[in-house]
Formats: structure tokens, C-alpha cells, sequence
């Protein structure tokens, strides 16, 4: 006989195999996660005001755009039907409301990334739930500057919130961004890590600690295009998707080479 190891996933999507297991202290674990969210916007309609969750039930209200001018070339690379992306002008008030994404909250795994363009090399782009201006909450993109932010932060002030940056002056191009928060890990570069283009970067995190979870910010909306008070966004955002667990850096890499990853 022949017998190969069988797979099997722990919380956040680790893999391990059966050969490794306790079986004297075996646990239920939680099953691998999945794609919640994944807003496409390729809806491409003058009238259209919804931009659609094709992965489950967080559709989009667009508020205060333009239809005219919101729906614009998509991103280059994807190996899939993608005729558009959504723009952003900067003016205050125009964002994508998507409602409570309620798998954000409390949560110790989350995968997210998008394609992103600059208006400027130095224009804001971000995305994220945030609890008003204090900070809390998880976000990700550029605030006016050549850097590009990654926050997930359970409470006020340095030392408390989880927030690296990293330099990136070319933003002002076509671009894959990804997330991967793991709560279960330990040390700041485990637990939050940014790939762009399928590269992992190295964040300087300065005198900030990682949280082990996500803030709880239960009726909290998660905003594309207007996080954080007035950082409206100047750019263009395609292909926004929202995973419940820590994606492996093979699945990153598939998604920056425009590949479908579930």
C-alpha cells in the first residue's frame, strides 16, 4: 500500500498534516476561511448608485458620485472579465459604503487586497472601518504622502495601535496591494504583513504593537474610498475583496498575476 499525508487546515487557514497531530489533545477547529466580500466594480452604468458584493451580501451604496465620470479603465494584468474600476476625485463625501463587513469584528484573521492607482504620487487612497477620528479600527492606503499605511488598532495612541507604513513613490501606477492580519501569531512582523505586487515589504512599525484581534465596531461601515475623517481618496480602486482568513503568500502571488482566488 501506498499512503500519502493528508491536508488539514487549523483556525486562519495554517496547514499542517495528520502525521503531525496530538491525537491525545485534538480540538474542533474552526474550517479554513473564505471570500466574504469582493466588489468587482464592473458594473459600468451611468445609473447605476450599487456596486455589487459578488462573493456574499455586503453590496455598496456609491454615495456622492458622478456617474458620468465613477467608472473608468480597470486595472491591467487580471486574467478575467474586468472592463472597469472605480474612480475617486478627492472631493469630500464620495466613498463607497459597503455596511457592517461583520466578519471585521473581533476578528484574529482577515485577508485584504485590491488594485490601486494614485491620482498623484503623493494623493490619498484608503479603505478600511474606523470608530470616527481616534484611529481605532482597520485600514489600508496612502494619506498624502509617498508612504502607504497599514492600521489594525484596538485602542488610542502610539504604542497601543498596530500601524507600519512602508515607502512607496511609484503609487501613481497600476498596483496589487494585500493585508494579512493573523491575531495567533507573535511579534509585529507575524502577525501584519503588506505584499504589493505579491511581494511581501518590510513595514516600519516604529513604537506600535500588533493587537491579537481586531477592534469590535459592530455597526461601523467599511468605507472605500473615505476612511479616517477627511482622507478622501484621489485615484482609482479595482478588485476589492475581504478574505476571513490569513492568505498564504502563493495565494497573494496568484492574485497580484491577476488570477481568481476563492
Amino acid at each position: 500500500y501506498q499512503y500519502k499525508p493528508v491536508v488539514v487546515y487549523q483556525p486562519g487557514g495554517q496547514r499542517g498534516y495528520m502525521r503531525d497531530l496530538d491525537f491525545e489533545n485534538i480540538e474542533e477547529a474552526d474550517p479554513p476561511g473564505v471570500l466574504i466580500a469582493y466588489w468587482k466594480f464592473d458594473e459600468g452604468s451611468p445609473e447605476e448608485s450599487t456596486v455589487g458584493d459578488s462573493a456574499g451580501s455586503y453590496d455598496g451604496s456609491m454615495i456622492n458620485f458622478n456617474q458620468q465620470s465613477a467608472w473608468q479603465a480597470p486595472a491591467p494584468g487580471i486574467q478575467f472579465t474586468n472592463p472597469y474600476s472605480l474612480s475617486f476625485d478627492g472631493n469630500e463625501g464620495r466613498y463607497v459604503d459597503a455596511g457592517d463587513v461583520t466578519e471585521l469584528n473581533d476578528a484574529q484573521y482577515f485577508t485584504m487586497a485590491a488594485w490601486m492607482k494614485r491620482g498623484t504620487a503623493n494623493s490619498g487612497l484608503v479603505m478600511g472601518k474606523t470608530g470616527g477620528t481616534d484611529g481605532v479600527g482597520v485600514t489600508f492606503g496612502s494619506f498624502n504622502t509617498p508612504y502607504f499605511y497599514v492600521r489594525v488598532a484596538n485602542e488610542i495612541g502610539i504604542g497601543n495601535a498596530g500601524y507600519g507604513s512602508f515607502y512607496d513613490p511609484d503609487g501613481d501606477a497600476w498596483h496589487h496591494y494585500a493585508v494579512v492580519y493573523d491575531g495567533t501569531q507573535t511579534g509585529n512582523e507575524n502577525r501584519l504583513k503588506v505584499y504589493k505586487d505579491g511581494v511581501q515589504q518590510t513595514l516600519d512599525f516604529e513604537e506600535n504593537t500588533v493587537p491579537d484581534r481586531t477592534p469590535d465596531l459592530t455597526d461601523t461601515s467599511f468605507e472605500i474610498g473615505g476612511s479616517l475623517g477627511e482622507n478622501y481618496s484621489t485615484g482609482f480602486i479595482d478588485d476589492v475583496r475581504i478574505y476571513s482568513r490569513a492568505l498564504f503568500s502563493s495565494e497573494i502571488a496568484s492574485l497580484a498575476a491577476g488570477n481568481d482566488v476563492q
